[in-house]
């Protein structure tokens, strides 16, 4: 394997050149640097609102549980009822809203 020293050697180059060359170097990076342009990065409108909808929905529990206690709580004690027609009804608008 051959390593690339850019031509210095320690007999033909002084510690004095070896810093000069590199703070050549260095100037040179930050020139480049500064006048590149800044990375810039667009969002769709979508990819914000999804962005958006994300973070909602994140700041919110997953489980409302004041709610499963208190359906626990009438199931127990018998007072809790299914509409049949009601329940059908949700899943059909729900099936249509999956078709869009």
């Amino acid at each position: 394997m051959k390593i690339d020293n850019n031509g210095l050697s320690p007999g033909n180059v002084s510690p004095r050149e070896v810093g000069q060359k590199e703070a050549g170097r260095t100037a040179r990076s930050a020139e480049q640097t500064a006048s590149a342009p800044a990375d810039r990065v667009a969002l769709s409108d979508g990819a914000r609102l999804l962005g958006e909808l994300r973070a909602a929905a994140g700041a919110e529990p997953e489980i409302d549980q004041s709610r499963v206690n208190s359906i626990k709580a009438r199931i127990s004690e018998g007072t809790y009822h299914v509409d049949p027609g009601r329940l059908a009804s949700n899943f059909l608008e729900l099936e249509s809203l999956l078709d869009q």
